[in-house]
């Protein structure tokens, strides 16, 4: 289990996280209970410290005397752990302000594992995967939405040592942060999970194919099979893994998934479906349907964020092998072509033994 003893705001503007510290100080419910420790560095100068404690009081300065050094135009920045360690048990929340240039030193610093760290931005720059060192945030955010950032850092701070399945309340919390789902459409919230969309690409006979306004129907032949994708960009932070499956509808039509169906914590990007129809009816799917329920479980503390090969891929072409024709799945297109051969042999072999007793049944009548 994760004890926390802090929250650390960074970002590409460090203004951002002065308007959202302030914020959070102001809120009633917490005015005893945050302060914030900030840095000295051309960012933010002691001068304009000073003048910012002016205006919010119960902000506390720190000054930096020793545990986390930081380098930073020949000058030696340093980060007092024992102030910090004293802040929370005095029943304060310390707030620490990161620039941007000192994440990566502060975050592989042993003390970092005992502070929650926001990233806010409100250009998805995160989402670069070269950006390595975003990937040690407990939590980013792609939002200038302050009260909603404040509500969620209050909400994230409350159950930061627990774990579980997580709330509509918190779900929709967010999702207004743009965390855990990209594009989220808010009416597909449910108790406690969300119904994903179907996107727009998917693969089918060996092409990649794309519907669209004028083909808004992805048809499902009997016992045929088809890759979908999501309309929604997953962004998952690091404590938290998710489930999917088909909504009961679909299952109830013979439609199944044939894939894994974890998201691991940390993954950011589209999902994608393997979809086969059992049934021996053509099952259609229409553009931007709910087609799968997503539920959401919080880690009790966070681990590695998922940095594997479909990390940040939001199109369908990135996410198929290179060998895809000689691979399982064409292999399983040949297996359904067999079934589908063996099935239509059946029922004419049934039909013929239907002609043959309706044949019989007649020839008695006569005979009789």
């Amino acid at each position: 289990m994760m004890n926390y003893i802090g929250i650390a705001l960074t970002s590409y503007d460090i203004d951002i996280c002065k308007v959202v510290a302030d914020k959070l100080v102001d809120k009633k419910s917490q005015v005893d209970i945050f302060s914030a420790v900030m840095s000295e560095s051309d960012f933010v100068s002691l001068h304009n410290i000073k003048k910012y404690l002016t205006v919010s009081k119960r902000l506390v300065y720190q000054s930096f005397t020793n545990d986390i050094k930081f380098d930073y135009l020949d000058k030696k920045l340093i980060v007092k752990t024992d102030d910090i360690k004293q802040k929370y048990r005095d029943g304060y929340v310390p707030i620490i302000i990161i620039p941007d240039e000192f994440l990566e030193e502060f975050t592989n610093h042993p003390f970092a594992e005992k502070i929650m760290i926001f990233r806010i931005d409100d250009n998805n720059s995160y989402k670069n995967p070269t950006l390595k060192k975003y990937n040690k945030c407990t939590y980013r955010i792609d939002s200038t939405h302050y009260d909603q950032i404040c509500d969620l850092i209050e909400k994230l701070w409350q159950y930061r040592n627990s774990g579980g399945a997580l709330s509509k309340d918190m779900i929709t919390k967010m999702l207004r942060c743009n965390m855990l789902i990209q594009n989220a459409k808010f009416e597909n919230i449910s108790y406690a999970s969300y119904d994903l969309s179907l996107g727009d690409e998917y693969y089918y006979n060996g092409k990649v194919r794309t519907l669209d306004n004028n083909q808004p129907f992805l048809p499902i032949e009997p016992y045929d099979y088809i890759i979908a994708s999501t309309k929604e960009m997953i962004a998952f932070p690091r404590d938290v893994v998710g489930r999917f499956d088909l909504v009961v509808g679909l299952f109830f039509e013979g439609i199944i998934l044939s894939n894994s169906t974890q998201v691991d914590p940390g993954f950011n990007g589209k999902l994608f479906c393997l979809l086969f129809n059992t049934s021996n009816k053509t099952v259609y799917l229409k553009r931007g349907m709910k087609f799968s329920t997503i539920e959401f479980n919080k880690l009790i503390e966070p681990t590695e964020a998922y940095n594997g090969s479909h990390a940040y891929e939001d199109s369908m072409i990135s996410y198929l092998p290179r060998n895809i024709m000689n691979g399982a799945i064409n292999e399983l297109k040949k297996d359904v072509e067999k079934l589908r051969s063996e099935n239509t042999k059946m029922q004419q072999l049934y039909i013929a033994s239907l002609a043959i007793m309706i044949a019989v049944l007649a020839l008695k009548s006569i005979g009789g």
